[in-house]
């Protein structure tokens, strides 16, 4: 065990909340500090990896779904407006 997750990415967007410690999540060139509590939505095709902060463990849940339960269909305006797969957000502490 590393304490780390590699380089990678998948067509997929993935949802990953932090259950437990902190976490450095690196999207592309941007780094996020990941709290207890914060989740992180990341879009497809985005370079993505994640280190232990501190040199302590964290605990997380990533689910990973096809884009298309978000955007429906073939040329819609969420798909053409969010599906670049660019980007990533961060959203704040939230209480789960």
């Amino acid at each position: 065990d590393t304490g780390s997750f590699l380089w990678h990415w998948h067509s997929e967007i993935e949802f990953t909340l932090i259950t437990k410690g902190r976490m450095i999540y690196q999207v592309n060139d941007q780094c996020f500090l990941m709290k207890e509590g914060e989740v992180l939505f990341g879009n497809s095709s985005t370079l993505h990896s994640g280190h232990m902060a501190d040199e302590t463990d964290c605990e997380y849940i990533s689910i990973t779904f096809a884009p298309r339960l978000l955007y429906g269909y073939e040329g819609s305006l969420i798909q053409e407006k969010y599906g670049s797969g660019s980007s990533s957000q961060r959203i704040g502490s939230h209480s789960f």
